[in-house]
Parts: structure tokens; sequence; C-alpha cells
């Protein structure tokens, strides 16, 4: 996976976007962001914007009620691994193929200024 990656600026604007969301903020949120992107360029924002917002604190992942233990590389490599062709993704349910099969493998938990814990 190669890197399309934000400036400063464009990553203030993105975690504004997406910000106490689900993770499909973090897909429409690159729509946006880079609007001349490609659907694979656009895949890779989307993880290198979870990959920012897990390294700066402000997002953990979650499967099942609880935070996963594994490392986010290995979970973004599972997420990458289960992400559909782009004749098979729908836009409208980022996270229902339109075969209607769930593919998504974790969820976000947001952490707020005063540390608590916001799931998703």
């Amino acid at each position: 996976m190669s890197k399309v990656l934000m400036n400063p600026v464009e990553w203030s604007e993105f975690l504004g976007k997406v910000a106490m969301r689900d993770i499909d903020a973090f897909w429409y949120a690159t729509f946006d962001l880079r609007p001349d992107l490609g659907f694979e360029a656009r895949k890779q924002l989307f993880f290198d914007g979870l990959e920012m917002a897990v390294r700066g604190g402000q997002v953990k992942l979650q499967a099942a009620g609880a935070v996963l233990k594994t490392p986010p590389s290995e979970e973004f490599r599972k997420l990458y691994d289960a992400w559909p062709e782009e004749s098979q993704f729908d836009e409208d349910l980022f996270w229902i193929t339109k075969s209607d099969n769930g593919w998504t493998t974790f969820g976000l938990v947001w952490i707020a200024d005063d540390g608590a814990e916001i799931w998703m």
C-alpha cells in the first residue's frame, strides 16, 4: 500500500470531518479532501487517515465490544484484504457490498479530549 500523504492543513480538515463519527466518515471525507482521486488512491487515503488517527491517539480500533489488542497494521491489512472490488462497492452503504455482504472488520473508539472513550 503506497501512501497518499496529507499535509498538516489537509489532516486538520480531514480530522474535523471525521471526528467522533463512524468508520464510514473516513471514506466519505476522502471525496471532500481529494475529489480528483480514483478508487484505489481514495482507498489508500482512507487507510492513511485511519493510520494517522490511531498514531495520533485520537482513535482505537474495536470489534465485538472490545478494543483490539492486535497491532493496527494487522487490522488494516485484514480490512484492506476484505475491501470489495470497485464494481462491488456500494457508495451508499459503506460497509455493505452491492451483493448485501458486510465486509468491514472493525469499528472505532474515539478518545475525547478528557480521555473518555466514545464507541462507534
